[in-house]
């Protein structure tokens, strides 16, 4: 362990930078225990040892983007994600996670890790996020994430830190299977478990016997849910034709039903969401700004998977292509050097938009003398 000053340090930078876009934990309760952990670091219990390392290894990833515009990791900070993992491997050993274990606060610490590590896998030469979310979803089916039973003895306190958790992993699935361009191992039936309520940490304790109201303003959850809606939303338009049985690819929906399909899930976003956002706090401002990128993202590859060989496509697709990518580009952009984003840097920073960069320098190839030349080189630049 960090000695604790920096143990506390990390935690607030934990709290800061990585628990508003991981909403896994109840920081409250967390904090007591880990203030706790910190001082006397003899008898923590395996499961939240682990925890403890996780948290402190994700603050360590999350600060590199704040404190330095470099994208590659620092030798210093290298070798101390090297100690932290070898901790939360220890650790999660000890707590039995690799064999039968049920323990939720494991699995809230190794799900922790997969974001942390899922900008950087590479280049700390370990096994990507694609390779271990798969045992998170085991870990989580084991427990019972995946299926909400009204027989489960949980209090409601338990089913919402649940349903959190479950949704991550569902997150962390889709996201790493379009890294890998492969599909993501969680099917809309297998999923059972309600989304997470809008509500706060502060509103949320271990005694209460009933779910406190659902806010309507942008909670830390605001981010997290509006992002969760999203993303399985669009899987589901997607990949639809991908997870369809033989029998059922004839009766996939045509290119023009997915794209109403996405009209009308951002228009729900839109009206649950951003309508209820204010903007001037950069925690909502960024949710907007990211998921709309991500309905931009999911128009391009929807086109693209629905086209022909580029070749032949026809002069709108290609303009629709390359005029998106474009927005693709400079969006993104934006998120990479406003600082008013910048404590959430980590999360993004080392993802570079490929199909979009490779449609606008087609594009500028065919066509240099094409209407937004000038802005598709600033926004390549």
């Amino acid at each position: 362990h960090p000695s604790p000053t920096n143990a506390f340090r990390l935690w607030q930078t934990f709290v800061d930078n990585v628990d508003p876009l991981v909403k896994i934990v109840h920081t409250p309760t967390v904090q007591s225990r880990f203030l706790q952990a910190i001082m006397m670091p003899d008898g923590i219990e395996p499961s939240f040892e682990a925890l403890m390392f996780a948290i402190y290894y994700a603050a360590t990833i999350s600060s590199q983007a704040t404190e330095t515009r470099e994208v590659s990791l620092s030798e210093h900070r290298t070798s101390e994600l090297a100690k932290y993992r070898w901790g939360l491997n220890h650790s999660l050993a000890a707590a039995g996670f690799f064999q039968r274990s049920r323990d939720v606060v494991s699995l809230q610490a190794f799900v922790i890790y997969l974001v942390g590590n899922k900008p950087y896998c590479h280049q700390l030469l370990i096994p990507c996020v694609w390779t271990l979310v798969s045992l998170a979803i085991r870990v989580g089916m084991r427990v019972g994430l995946h299926q909400e039973q009204p027989s489960q003895a949980r209090t409601p306190f338990e089913i919402e830190m649940h349903r959190r958790l479950w949704w991550q992993i569902c997150t962390l699935d889709t996201r790493s299977a379009e890294d890998e361009g492969t599909l993501p191992l969680i099917s809309q039936a297998m999923s059972k478990t309600p989304l997470p309520s809008n509500i706060a940490d502060a509103d949320l304790h271990a005694e209460m016997s009933q779910m406190p109201k659902v806010s309507k303003s942008g909670t830390a959850m605001f981010y997290n849910n509006g992002r969760i809606e999203t993303t399985q939303g669009l899987r589901n338009i997607l990949f639809v034709d991908a997870t369809s049985h033989s029998e059922e690819v004839e009766k996939s929906p045509s290119l023009q039903n997915k794209i109403e399909a996405i009209d009308t899930l951002e228009n729900r976003v839109q009206s649950e969401y951003f309508d209820h956002c204010d903007t001037k706090i950069p925690l909502c401002n960024f949710a907007v700004t990211t998921i709309r990128l991500v309905f931009l993202k999911a128009r391009l590859t929807l086109h693209i998977s629905h086209s022909n060989r580029p070749v032949e496509w026809c002069p709108e697709i290609d303009d629709f292509l390359f005029n998106t990518s474009v927005d693709i580009l400079e969006r993104t952009q934006a998120l990479v050097t406003s600082h008013q984003y910048e404590r959430w840097w980590w999360l993004f920073r080392t993802y570079v938009e490929w199909d979009a960069l490779a449609l606008v320098l087609r594009g500028l190839c065919r066509k240099p003398d094409r209407t937004n030349a000038s802005r598709a080189w600033a926004a390549i630049e």
